[in-house]
This record gives C-alpha cells, structure tokens and sequence, in this order.
C-alpha cells in the first residue's frame, strides 16, 4: 500500500478558480467524511466548494424517535449549522428518499449530472464502492459517482479507510459488520493529515441527533484515524455476499 500526501491542486491540474463538489446520502456523512478536507478547501485561496446531502436522512432515527417528516426537519437543520461551522456556502438538500436510493438511481444520476454541469463542477468528493459501512444508500451513490466519470470524464476522489484504521473505530461505524466486509485494498492512498480536527469535530457534534454522538467519544474516533484517506480507485473494495 503506497501513501501519499493529498494533493488536489494536482488531482484537478487546472489554473485559476476550481469547484468542488462533496455529494453524500445522509446529512452528517459529509462532516464525519470529509470535514477536514470541506474545511480546508475553503479555506484555501481559488477553491468554490459546493455539498450535498442527496436525502434529508429521515430514517435515521437511532436517538430520536418521531415521525420522518420532523426528523427530516431536524436534520436539515443541524446540516445547515455544520455547513456554517465549516463555512461552506453553496449548500443544499435534496429530497430523495432516505433507504430507497436504489429505487432512485436514474432520477438521482440526473439530477447530480445537470448540477455538475450547471456548476461546472471539477471534482467531486464522495464514498468509494462499499460505502464504508457497505449502507445501500452509500453504495449506490458512489456507483452513480463512478457511472458518470466513465460517460463524462468528471474526477471523482474517493473517501476511504485503511483496513486496520476500520478495526479502530469500527465502535463509531453504525451498521459495520465485520465478518461480512471484506478489503481488497487500493495500491494507493492519498493521505490528509487533519490539523483542523478541532473545527471538524464541532461541526460533527451539531448533529445531536445521530448515534455517534452517543455511542462512545467522538473525538477519539477521529483522533484514531489521524487525518482522512481518499483513493481515486473505484474498484478496490468488495463486499462478500
């Protein structure tokens, strides 16, 4: 396994101003994902950084038991307070069907296929094959991702995790089952370092409504990690059926 230093500038190899897109199912995959690299790119100079959440996350009722029209409400609004924590302004949810992506995924690859060329979007950061966590939802749009950068070209970039980095925080990976996720994994990994762990953790604890946030610290899951691996290889993990 080769490890090297994430370097977007190169991934994307354009002069002047750049846009990125971070696409992901649930309100809060975005932020436990990819906030360090959200974070930075906003604040680096040239880069316009777009997010989406492709459901309001309805389902995801773990902590908090009402009906999918107010749990949609609340999660929207705890997304909007972490996309403000991590000051990004091109932001929005769609209104998908939380655990039915599948079902959606003609309407889906669309919609992201007219907002990339709508935005003249760069790249786009999203999960690689299974997910992480192999959720259908996950799977399904990273599919979708994968579709669209063999018909049009679009860079796609990855989030991923090392196997032995997986063991360590499998107790914050709701829905991980071990024996059924195997790894083939990527020849090469780009590495971010977090040294702005602390703005992604504040903007990860705005979703209170969630269980990670009450199934152990969440600090020290990301302090686990060391930083945020993402791979430009679709084709590096597999799920045994």
């Amino acid at each position: 396994m080769k490890l090297r230093k994430l370097n977007i500038d190169t991934i994307i190899n354009k002069q002047g101003d750049k846009k990125v897109l971070f696409i992901f199912p649930h309100p809060d995959d975005e932020t436990l994902a990819t906030g360090a690299l959200i974070w930075s790119l906003v604040n680096k100079k040239d880069y316009e950084v777009h997010v989406i959440s492709t459901t309001a996350g309805e389902k995801g009722d773990e902590v908090i038991k009402t009906t999918e029209e107010k749990l949609a409400v609340i999660r929207r609004l705890e997304y909007g307070k972490a996309m403000a924590k991590l000051g990004v302004k091109h932001h929005s949810v769609w209104n998908f069907a939380d655990g039915g992506m599948k079902n959606q995924k003609s309407n889906i690859k669309n919609q992201i296929s007219k907002y990339l060329e709508a935005n003249a979007i760069d790249l786009v950061v999203t999960y690689e094959r299974t997910g992480l966590y192999c959720h259908p939802d996950h799977v399904v749009l990273s599919k979708i991702m994968y579709e669209l950068n063999l018909e049009t070209g679009i860079k796609v970039l990855y989030n991923t995790l090392p196997m032995h980095v997986v063991y360590k925080i499998k107790d914050h990976m709701v829905g991980l089952e071990l024996e059924s996720y195997t790894i083939n994994e990527p020849a090469e990994y780009h590495f971010l370092h977090i040294p702005g762990i602390i703005r992604k953790y504040l903007a990860s604890k705005v979703y209170k409504s969630q269980k990670f946030n009450h199934s152990g610290p969440l600090w020290l899951g990301l302090i686990f990690t060391k930083g945020e691996y993402y791979t430009l290889q679709y084709e590096s993990k597999s799920v045994s059926q």
